[in-house]
């Protein structure tokens, strides 16, 4: 290794409890919020299907002219459902939900594939069995208010959503938050470490010296611990009284 990566090795294993007890803080965090605060998530969906064919001796035939033109009105039905001309009436109908419309359409999503006459209309909730509901209540809906709105009945259901015992939710599990947690903690821990680090303009030892101020140490001054102190303070005073010195004892007493 380079010798700067060297120094950021030493860096990181001497801030390892620094960097550990933050990502340890963070993961400890994220599974109390998901055991006491966070709620699952489910998604129900209906699928509704414009189609308008033409009626050729008593059978209708598709045409594609009405084909593109029918995909091409997925897109105004997709900001039609989204309104509170549709909304409003689904939460009549659902009073037990207290909801409103805003917060019906907060909570919908509809979707279409390309060159698709089919859309899907979804439903967000914590409850599975309001997802459910509002889901094929709003499909219905809009069913309904089609033909007053465009003066076209073209919208068919095709499929309602899954009972609320078959969903499952959609929430990011434990696992996934947890190693979310981990990898976004330890990059930022790393971070706070060499921040810390570039910030830090004092010189630490006779290397800096040398590197930084060009010049040569004439000595170094080793730590002491306090119990090396207290053995090196008696052999002092020991070696003072047997030799009779009192200004060496003096000097010890005022120590």
């Amino acid at each position: 290794m380079e010798p700067d990566m060297k120094e950021y090795v030493k860096l990181l294993l001497k801030r390892g409890w620094l960097i550990g007890g933050i990502v340890l803080l963070c993961c400890g965090a994220t599974a109390v919020y998901d055991r006491l605060f966070a709620s699952p998530v489910y998604e129900a969906s209906i699928k509704l299907i414009v189609n308008t064919a033409n009626q050729v001796d008593g059978l209708m035939r598709p045409d594609s002219n009405l084909i593109t033109s029918n995909i091409m009105m997925i897109d105004t039905y997709k900001e039609i459902i989204a309104t509170p001309v549709i909304m409003q009436k689904v939460a009549a109908k659902h009073p037990e939900f207290n909801l409103t419309a805003d917060e019906l359409i907060r909570k919908t999503r509809v979707q279409s594939s390309s060159n698709s006459q089919v859309m899907s209309v979804a439903y967000r909730d914590e409850s599975p069995t309001r997802a459910v509901a509002l889901a094929n209540e709003i499909g219905l809906v809009f069913r309904d208010e089609i033909p007053q709105i465009m003066n076209v009945d073209n919208v068919t259901i095709l499929s309602e959503s899954k009972s609320p015992s078959e969903l499952e939710s959609i929430s990011m599990g434990l696992t996934f938050k947890l190693a979310l947690a981990f990898i976004l903690s330890l990059i930022a821990s790393v971070s706070v470490v060499f921040l810390k680090e570039y910030m830090d303009d004092t010189l630490k030892d006779e290397k800096d010296v040398r590197v930084y101020l060009d010049k040569s140490t004439l000595a170094e001054i080793s730590r002491i611990k306090r119990s090396e102190l207290g053995k090196t303070d008696g052999s002092a005073s020991k070696a003072a009284a047997l030799s009779g010195d009192p200004l060496a004892i003096r000097f010890k007493q005022q120590l």
